[in-house]
């Protein structure tokens, strides 16, 4: 290029100067600046006019253009809505060699070293004597700052910022938008939308990943934190000592469609129990579970004492249950006045054993004393074995209820959790795979079930003109609100599962290495949700020179971290409130109990969250991560409240 050529920057603030100094040493004549502050326009930049906004450029003659904006979000979003003829450039006193793939945009100021084999990416930084070494892949708006040292075969991905004398020691990848504070040292990989800091580097919060800068007026430069220049946030210094942010053991996960829905139903006024989203949300409820009908309710626990009612489960009935499961399935039970009877789990699947069911179903006969019911529960997102529960409940002639409220979206030889007894129970509490806030669905095959189920739920109204009533009632209905977040809620059910199911891959291959460590099994039948992923604590396993880490020490370990864990359902057997109630069987639930440990499980959780996790729970077994171990998972992982 011939010097004396005119070119254009993009941004007015501290960056800016010094990219104008770089050009001015270059020999070319800056012709024009833009920037989006209207503070600084028909003013001068070092003697450069300021004469608009950055898309009032399109007004003007094309030519090369340089963006002179450190935040690499604002130069991303720039570059995405400009098509100009971006220009490379680097200082006469950086050392760049001849082998560097230099990307559109790229800037290299003065004292900075790029050695053989190197590739930096478009609109890439790197700040003043900063050092790149052989064969390293720098991304797209990457910002090396002043000072950062870079060894061989480092990979830093699309949009991160190393800051001020950061230093990455060889072969390590640095992640999208990641954030690496000023002095730290970085030995090992780091994964995107995070921020690391000390030496040696440790993950200190996720980054939450912001929206694009909007266009136009006040746009990009602006949303960067004004006239172009880099936001204070942009070089993080040590963070103080503080509490790490929360991580939950399943949050609920919201999207812009719930929104949209739950202000429709808000504008309309229809704001109390029923309406057409109730009435909507039953219709496409039932379509994904494959069921004839579906009433709204309250929540979980409603559909299941509703479900006992509408099989007449009454005073002194037994009605066999599993043990392991939360307090909602036994208290239905005595809701009616039923005396439940609890059945323990199956080694393969954590539930209901079909073999201790057969025989309490037989010996009920011998007593005289047949079970009225059974109230079958899909544990932590898997269903049971209803191939064998089934055709018991057939030969006995006693009614299945399937208490799915942990399993929406799980299959069992293809059909639908909720699908396989005379009526299906779910949850949309807030801990739920979906959620209404608090919530539930019953379905069943019958119509005149399902209107008695309404009828009941509705306070048991005759239809008068008065009050008139027949039978006892409940207030059990859903809102038209919390039926409409509902409705957004399923249209994402499959994104939900798919994402559980890979955090439980994350977790599987990353602690894949302790042999104290075992996870919840998936019989062939199944495709469970992993609604939350447990693992099993083997307390026994000795360690060298310590003891043996049990279930309740990782517990501990991972809230001092402020992690939320939970140790699986203590069995029904156990709790005081069913003391002297019958139980078939019972040691592999107490083991179980013993043993195992929910691990945090929802979708919304970032790769930094699950790192966290991993981080402390190897921590805990006196193993660290070793570099083999890089557990699959998307490349996006969602921001929280995204769909």
């Amino acid at each position: 290029m011939s010097r004396q050529e005119r070119v254009y920057v993009i941004g007015a603030g501290g960056h800016a100067k010094v990219v104008l100094a770089l050009l001015r040493e270059l020999g070319y004549v800056v012709a024009a600046v833009f920037d989006d502050d209207a503070a600084c326009w028909d003013t001068s930049l070092c003697g450069i006019p300021v004469v608009g906004c950055v898309d009032s450029i399109r007004q003007h003659p094309p030519l090369p253009t340089v963006i002179a904006v450190g935040d690499n979000r604002a130069r991303a979003a720039i570059a995405a809505r400009l098509d100009l003829p971006w220009l490379s450039a680097v200082h006469p006193r950086a050392s760049v060699d001849p082998s560097v793939q230099l990307g559109p945009g790229v800037v290299v100021f003065a004292g900075a070293v790029v050695q053989p084999d190197c590739r930096l990416g478009a609109h890439a930084i790197v700040n003043t004597s900063a050092s790149v070494d052989h064969d390293c892949q720098v991304g797209d708006f990457v910002h090396l700052a002043p000072g950062v040292h870079l060894a061989g075969e480092v990979s830093v991905g699309e949009g991160a910022l190393v800051g001020i004398g950061a230093s990455v020691t060889p072969g390590v990848r640095i992640g999208r938008w990641t954030v690496v504070g000023a002095g730290a040292v970085v030995p090992g990989d780091l994964p995107e939308l995070v921020v690391a800091a000390g030496i040696p580097a440790r993950v200190r919060r996720a980054v939450q990943e912001l929206p694009a800068p909007e266009a136009g007026e006040g746009g990009a430069i602006a949303a960067a934190g004004g006239r172009g220049q880099e936001p204070r946030r942009a070089e993080p210094q040590e963070p103080q000592a503080s509490e790490p942010p929360r991580i939950y053991l399943s949050p609920p996960h919201m999207g812009s469609r719930e929104r949209e829905l739950l202000l429709e139903a808000f504008d309309s006024n229809w704001i109390a129990p029923l309406g057409p989203h109730v009435d909507a949300f039953e219709r496409e409820f039932a379509d994904k579970v494959g069921a004839a009908h579906a009433v709204a309710l309250s929540s979980g626990t409603a559909a299941l004492h509703l479900a006992l009612q509408l099989l007449n489960v009454g005073l002194g009935d037994r009605v066999a249950t599993s043990t392991l499961t939360f307090a909602a399935s036994a208290n239905a039970i005595r809701y009616v006045g039923a005396e439940p009877v609890f059945i323990d789990s199956d080694e393969r699947s954590w539930n209901m054993d079909p073999q201790l069911l057969a025989e309490e179903l037989e010996a009920g006969v011998q007593r005289g004393k047949p079970l009225k019911a059974v109230l079958a529960v899909d544990i932590l997102g898997q269903c049971a074995d209803f191939e064998a529960i089934q055709p018991l409940c057939r030969f006995y002639d006693v009614p299945l209820i399937e208490d799915a409220a942990e399993a929406l979206g799980a299959t069992y030889r293809g059909r639908p959790a909720g699908s396989f007894g005379q009526i299906g129970c779910f949850s949309f509490n807030g801990n739920k795979i979906i959620t209404t806030s608090g919530g539930g669905m019953l379905v069943t095959a019958r119509r005149d079930w399902a209107n008695h189920a309404r009828h009941l739920a509705t306070q048991a109204r005759d239809p008068a003109p008065h009050y008139e009533h027949s039978e006892i009632g409940y207030n059990y209905r859903m809102s038209n609100l919390l039926a409409a977040i509902g409705r957004g809620q399923l249209q994402m059910l499959d994104e939900r599962v798919r994402r559980r199911r890979e955090i439980f891959r994350f977790y599987q291959q990353a602690l894949a290495d302790l042999p104290e460590i075992t996870f919840m099994s998936e019989p062939q039948a199944c495709r469970s949700t992993r609604w939350l992923t447990c693992i099993l604590v083997d307390g026994t396993a000795g360690q060298v020179g310590g003891r043996a880490t049990t279930r309740e020490d990782l517990r501990l370990a991972l809230a001092r971290e402020n992690i939320e864990s939970r140790p699986v359902w203590k069995p029904m057997h156990l709790q005081p409130v069913f003391a002297g109630c019958p139980v078939a069987g019972g040691q592999v639930s107490e083991r179980l109990f013993r043993d195992g440990l929910c691990l945090p499980s929802g979708s919304s959780l970032c790769a930094a969250d699950l790192d966290r996790v991993v981080a402390v729970i190897r921590a805990a077994f006196k193993r660290p991560r070793r570099e083999a171990v890089k557990p699959s998972l998307a490349q996006t992982v969602p921001a929280r409240g995204s769909t």
